[in-house]
C-alpha cells in the first residue's frame, strides 16, 4: 500500500506542478 501511496502523491505532485505553471 506504501508503494501506491508514493505513486498518488507522485501524480498529484506533477498535477499541481502542472496547474501552478499555467
Amino acid at each position: 500500500g506504501k508503494l501506491k501511496t508514493q505513486t498518488f502523491e507522485w501524480k498529484n505532485q506533477k498535477a499541481v506542478s502542472r496547474t501552478f505553471h499555467l
